[in-house]
C-alpha cells in the first residue's frame, strides 16, 4: 500500500521532489566544500611554514660548516657585534635570524626567532621564551626533538601559523659552544636541544586562494546542479510529450526487425550454400576414396580365388598399384592443403631439366590417354633448357593439369603441353585440351579449395576439387602466376608462368638435346598434328624367389593387421631375409627376448600397447635395447616422424609403404642378405 501511495505521489509531484533533492544536495555540497577548504588552509599553511623553517635550518648548517668554520681558520672573527668590528662576520644564529626576517619581509610579513633557556649574555632580554607558545614549544621539542610544534593564532586582524622546530646540537655546534668564552653552558653534547627555531607565517594569502577556489567550485557545482535540475524537468516534460510518439518508434523498430530478418535469411542461405558445398565435397571425397579401394579389394579377391597367367596377374597387380597411387595422391593433396592453411608449405628450388620434368609428367597420364584414344602433343621451346624450381612441386602441378585435361577431354580428342620462352623473364608452361571447356562465370571460383564446376560435373567426373587450388598456391610460391583460357564445348588452356632466366643451362647438355619443332597452341579446336607418346613396354614376369638361407638375418614384423604382416613377410623372404610376425606390442616384446631378431619392423597405431610404448619397453630391457627398429605408420606429418625418431627408431616410413625404400633402409641398418632371386 505504501509503495503505491509513494508511486502515485512521485508521478503527480515530480517537480517538487526534484526541487527538494536539489536543495538537499546543494546544502550537503556546501558543507563538504567548507570542510575541504579548512583542511586545505591548514595543510597548505603548515607546509609553507615547514619549508620556511627547513630553509633557515639548512642555511644555518651550511653557514656554520662552510663559512664560519673556514673564516675562523683564516683568522676572521665570528661575533654577534660584527657591525662594530672591522673584518668580522656574524654568528650562525645571528645570520639565520637575519635571513629568516628578510624572507618573511619579502613574503608579506612574518618573522623568525631563535630562542633558548640558555641565551648568550648579549641576548638575555630577547633570547629566552617570550610567551606561552614559545614555552610550550620548547618543552615539547625537548621531549620529542624530531616532531614540529605548531598552532594557528590571530595577531591583530591577521591569521598566522606559528611553527617551531628543535635546534639540535651537531658536532660543529658542540665544538663552538663549549669553547666560546661567553657560552652559558660548556658541557653540550651531540643531540642536545640547544633551543628552538620559531617562525610565524601569515596565512592570509592561503585563505584568499582557498576562498577563490571554493567560490569557483561552488559556482561550477551550482551551475551543473541547476543545469541538471532543468534538464531533469525538461526530460520529465519530454517524456510526457514523447508518450504519443511511442507508436511511431515501435513501427520503426518493426521495420528494422524485418530488415534484420531479411539479413538473417540471407545469412541462412549462405550457410546452407556452405553446407551444400561441404556435402558435395564429402560425397566427392567418398567417391574418390571408395572407387580405387573397390578396385584394390576386388582385384585382390580375384587373385586369391582364381588362378591367372603371369601376364593376367601382372595386369591385376597394375590395377591395384595404380589405385593405391591414386589414393596416395588424394591423401597427399589433403595434407598439402592442410600445410597451406597452417603456413607450413615449403618449396625447395633447384636447377632442373625442363625436358625431363615435362616427359615425366606426360608419362604419368599417357596410359589413361591411350585408353581414351587421345592424341598427346608436346612442344618445348629450344631456348628453355633449364629453370630454377622445386622439381616435386612443378611435376605435381603439371601432372594435376594434365590429369584434368585427360579427364575432361572426350575420346579421340587432343591434349597438349607446350613450353615457351615468354617476355619479361618468364617461361610459360601451357596445358591445353579440346575437352568440354568452361563457362566464363565458372572460372572465377576455379582455384578455390573444394570447388568444382557444378553438381552435374561433380557426378560425371571424379575429383576432390583440391588440385587447382594446390597448383595456384605452388606456382605463386615460385613467384609465378597461373591463368586459364576456356570456351565451353571447345576446350581449355591453363598457363603457368614461372620466373626464368634466358640462357640458363644445365651443367650437361645430354638431356637438353631434345626439342620438337611443332606449332604452339593458338586456340581451341585446332587440328595440329604432333608426335604422340608411345605406350610403355609390357612388364617382365616376376621371378620366383628361393627360400631364405638358415643364417639369413631375421626380421620381426609387428602389425595388428594380419594382411600387412603377411605381405611384409613375403617381401622380406623375397629380399632374402627370414621373418617372424606378431600382432601386438606384447607379442613383440616376448619374441624380441626369445628369438632375438636382427631388426624389428614396428607399426605405431596398435590397440592396447602402441608402438611408442613398445619401443620404450624395448629400450628399458638390456637384452633388447640394441635391436634396431623401423617404424611404419599412417601418421604422415613431419612432427610424427620427429616423434618416432626421438623415441629411438632407426627409420620411419609412412603407409602405404614404399617397398624399395624399406628394403634399402633395412640394408643400410643390418646389411643386405645374399640375393634371393633366380
Amino acid at each position: 500500500m505504501r509503495n503505491s501511495v509513494f508511486t502515485r505521489f512521485l508521478d503527480r509531484y515530480p517537480i517538487i521532489i526534484l526541487t527538494g533533492l536539489f536543495l538537499i544536495g546543494t546544502a550537503f555540497t556546501l558543507f563538504q566544500l567548507n570542510r575541504m577548504q579548512s583542511d586545505m588552509i591548514r595543510a597548505a599553511s603548515i607546509e609553507q611554514a615547514a619549508h620556511y623553517s627547513e630553509a633557515i635550518s639548512i642555511f644555518r648548517n651550511i653557514y656554520t660548516s662552510e663559512v664560519a668554520g673556514r673564516a675562523k681558520g683564516h683568522g676572521i672573527e665570528v661575533t654577534h657585534d660584527y657591525t662594530e668590528k672591522d673584518g668580522a662576520i656574524p654568528l650562525p644564529a645571528t645570520m639565520s635570524i637575519l635571513l629568516g626576517n628578510a624572507i618573511a619581509d619579502a613574503d608579506n610579513g612574518g618573522n623568525a626567532r631563535l630562542y633558548s633557556n640558555y641565551p648568550f649574555p648579549w641576548r638575555t632580554e630577547e633570547g629566552g621564551p617570550q610567551d606561552a607558545f614559545e614555552e610550550a614549544a620548547l618543552q615539547a621539542l625537548e621531549a620529542a626533538p624530531t616532531e614540529a610544534y605548531f598552532e594557528f593564532a590571530t595577531v591583530g586582524d591577521t591569521q598566522v601559523v606559528r611553527y617551531a622546530t628543535a635546534n639540535v646540537m651537531t658536532q660543529g655546534c658542540v665544538d663552538c659552544h663549549n669553547t666560546h668564552p661567553d657560552s652559558p653552558v660548556a658541557n653540550w653534547e651531540v643531540g642536545d636541544v640547544r633551543g628552538a627555531l620559531a617562525v610565524t607565517i601569515p596565512v592570509t594569502e592561503v585563505v584568499s586562494a582557498s576562498r577563490r577556489w571554493a567560490q569557483n567550485i561552488i559556482f561550477l557545482v551550482g551551475t551543473l546542479a541547476l543545469l541538471g535540475f532543468f534538464v531533469a524537468v525538461m526530460v520529465l516534460q519530454k517524456n510526457r510529450i514523447d508518450a504519443s510518439d511511442l507508436e511511431v518508434r515501435v513501427q520503426q523498430r518493426t521495420v528494422q526487425l524485418k530488415a534484420s530478418e531479411s539479413e538473417l535469411r540471407q545469412a541462412k542461405q549462405a550457410a546452407e550454400n556452405a553446407s551444400r558445398l561441404k556435402d558435395e565435397f564429402l560425397a566427392n571425397m567418398s567417391h574418390e576414396l571408395r572407387t580405387p579401394l573397390t578396385a584394390i579389394i576386388a582385384n585382390s579377391q580375384l587373385l586369391q580365388q582364381r588362378g591367372y597367367s603371369p601376364e593376367a596377374t601382372v595386369d591385376k597387380l597394375k590395377v591395384i598399384e595404380s589405385s593405391g597411387d591414386h589414393l596416395l595422391s588424394i591423401i597427399n593433396d589433403i595434407l598439402d592443403i592442410s600445410k597451406m592453411e597452417a603456413g607450413k608449405f615449403e618449396i625447395n628450388p633447384l636447377l632442373i631439366d625442363v625436358h625431363a620434368i615435362c616427359r615425366e609428367s606426360l608419362d604419368f597420364v599417357q596410359a589413361t590417354a591411350i585408353k581414351k584414344n587421345l592424341r598427346i602433343t608436346f612442344f618445348l621451346d629450344p631456348q628453355v633448357k633449364a629453370i630454377y624450381a622445386d622439381p616435386l612441386r612443378l611435376r605435381q602441378s603439371l601432372i594435376n593439369l594434365l590429369s584434368n585435361a585427360v579427364k575432361f577431354t572426350p575420346e579421340n580428342g587432343q591434349v597438349g603441353l607446350n613450353v615457351q620462352a615468354g617476355n619479361e623473364g618468364y617461361a610459360k608452361f601451357m596445358v591445353w585440351d579440346t575437352g568440354i571447356g568452361m563457362r566464363e562465370e565458372d572460372q572465377a571460383s576455379l582455384f578455390q579449395p573444394f570447388q568444382q564446376l557444378d553438381g552435374g560435373l561433380a557426378r560425371q567426373f571424379e575429383g576432390t576439387g583440391l588440385g587447382l587450388s594446390l597448383v595456384k598456391h605452388m606456382v605463386e610460391m615460385h613467384d609465378g602466376k597461373v591463368s586459364v583460357m576456356s570456351k565451353e564445348s571447345e576446350g581449355s588452356c591453363f598457363i603457368l608462368e614461372l620466373p626464368w632466366q634466358f640462357g640458363l643451362e644445365l651443367p650437361t647438355e645430354a638431356s637438353a638435346a631434345f626439342a620438337m619443332q611443332r606449332p604452339m597452341f593458338t586456340g581451341f579446336g585446332g587440328k595440329q598434328r604432333a608426335s604422340t607418346i608411345e605406350p610403355p613396354p609390357e612388364y617382365a614376369p616376376l621371378s620366383i624367389p628361393r627360400p631364405p638361407e638358415e643364417k639369413a638375418p631375421l626380421l620381426l614384423i609387428v602389425d595388428d593387421n594380419v594382411s600387412n604382416t603377411d605381405v611384409l613377410s613375403e617381401f622380406a623372404e623375397l629380399w632374402g631375409y627370414r621373418s617372424k610376425t606378431a600382432q601386438s606390442g606384447e607379442e613383440c616384446l616376448a619374441y624380441a627376448v626369445s628369438i632375438r631378431p636382427s631388426l624389428i619392423i614396428l607399426d605405431i597405431q596398435m590397440p592396447g600397447m602402441d608402438g611408442f610404448e613398445t619401443m620404450q619397453r624395448l629400450k628399458q630391457n638390456g637384452d633388447t635395447r640394441g635391436i634396431p627398429v623401423i617404424c611404419v605408420t599412417g601418421l604422415a606429418m613431419q612432427e610424427d616422424r620427429e616423434r618416432c625418431l626421438a623415441a629411438g627408431a632407426h627409420g620411419y616410413l609412412t603407409k602405404p609403404i614404399d617397398m624399395k625404400s624399406l628394403q634399402a633402409r633395412i640394408a643400410e641398418i643390418i646389411g643386405p642378405p645374399h640375393p634371393r632371386l633366380n
